[in-house]
This record gives structure tokens, sequence and C-alpha cells, in this order.
């Protein structure tokens, strides 16, 4: 299957999300542990794994411990140690992001629902959300921001909502049609590690922030 991950193809990303949905998870299970690299892609196995954990299939064990990921938190248990630092417009996007920051040692977390991205472009619903600790936030920051220049995709910083207007300086640009990855603005050095907390379940996410800005791979 050919590896469409460089062009940032939120369309392709989609359709291949529903064309795993229509496998049978017997199916899903023998790709994921065939891990046969040159006939699915990286972004494909995101996908397969998005699809086995929506189904509530455990994965292997060793998966979990190998990369570190905290335990998920009970139904409705609030988590203050996490911090947002991407949203995404497909779940698949995200669990790419997760792969990326993992590699370098720091666990992450993927919350939200694919629903919720159909009315992403509108703003009427919270996009699917990277969280990380609030200690590895700004590392995994820096390791999206590199990645998304690498790739040469549009990505773009959320405005700071400190007062003081922290963040980084960057030239303005109004939001595009179709909007890509979006990183969550860090702290300015020495500004402390303030970011924003992880959504409580269930509860209604807040209403997008402006001005958008955007940086160029």
């Amino acid at each position: 299957m050919p590896d469409r991950s460089s062009q940032g193809d939120s369309e392709w990303v989609r359709s291949i999300y529903r064309s795993l949905r229509e496998k049978s998870t017997r199916e899903l299970l023998r790709i994921w542990t065939e891990n046969d690299r040159e006939e699915w892609s990286e972004r494909a196995f995101a996908a397969v794994r998005r699809v086995l954990v929506e189904r509530g299939v455990a994965l292997p064990a060793q998966e979990a411990a190998e990369q570190g990921a905290p335990p998920a938190p009970p139904s409705g248990a609030p988590r203050p140690d996490l911090v947002s630092v991407a949203r995404f417009p497909t779940p698949i996007e995200a669990e790419l992001a997760r792969l990326s920051v993992e590699a370098f040692g720091i666990a992450a977390v993927v919350v939200g629902d694919i629903a919720a991205t159909t009315t992403y472009a509108g703003g009427e619903a919270d996009p699917v959300r990277l969280l990380v600790s609030k200690r590895q936030a700004r590392e995994a920051h820096e390791i999206l921001e590199r990645e998304a220049a690498s790739r040469r995709v549009p990505t773009e910083l959320v405005a700071a909502s400190a007062p003081g207007g922290l963040g980084t300086e960057l030239e303005a640009a109004p939001p595009p049609e179709g909007r890509g990855i979006e990183l969550e603005a860090m702290p300015g050095p020495g500004r402390g590690t303030e970011l924003e907390a992880a959504p409580e379940p269930n509860e209604a996410p807040p209403p997008p922030r402006r001005p958008w800005w955007r940086v160029w791979g």
C-alpha cells in the first residue's frame, strides 16, 4: 500500500480508516501481528491500531509496557498531570504523532471522537488531541514542530491565551480553508509551564480560540 504521509492528505487518511472499519477484528489483528511494513504503511498501521482500540480489543500488554504509556484514568476521573500539546483533523494523524513522540520516550495519550472531526472545520466540536505529561510537554511540542517542518506540512500554532502574550512571535496569517495539525502554544522560557489542561470526560469543549498563526515548513 503506498505511503502518502509526506503529503499530509487527510482525505486519504479518512478513506483508509473507513476501509479498515469494514474489516473483521480477526483480519485487523492478523495485519497488526504480521507487521508487514512493505504492504502496509506507517499511517495504515496507525489506522489499524485506532480501529482495534475503538472496538475494545486489548493489544499485546508488552506494547504498552515498552512504550511506557500512562494507564488510562477511570471514567470520570480528572487528569491533572496531562496537558494537550496538539490537535488533529483525524484520529489517525493523532496516532502518528503519538508514535513520533513515544519514539523519543515520551508517553502520550490520544483523546477525542472520530465524530468530532466532521464538525472540526466549523469549530462546532473539539478536535482529537494528543496529551502528554506537563513535564514533557515542551519536548513533545518541539518534536512535533520538527516533524511538521521536515514533512513541509502547514502547521498552525494556537495563540497563547495567557496574559502578556506568551508564546512565539510568528507571521500572522488567516485561517486556511482546511485546517491541518495544530500545536498548542508553549509558554516562553522562564514563564512556568501553564498549559491547557486535558479536558474532563463529558466536558463541553471550549470555543475555538483566535487569532491563528501558521508555521510553514
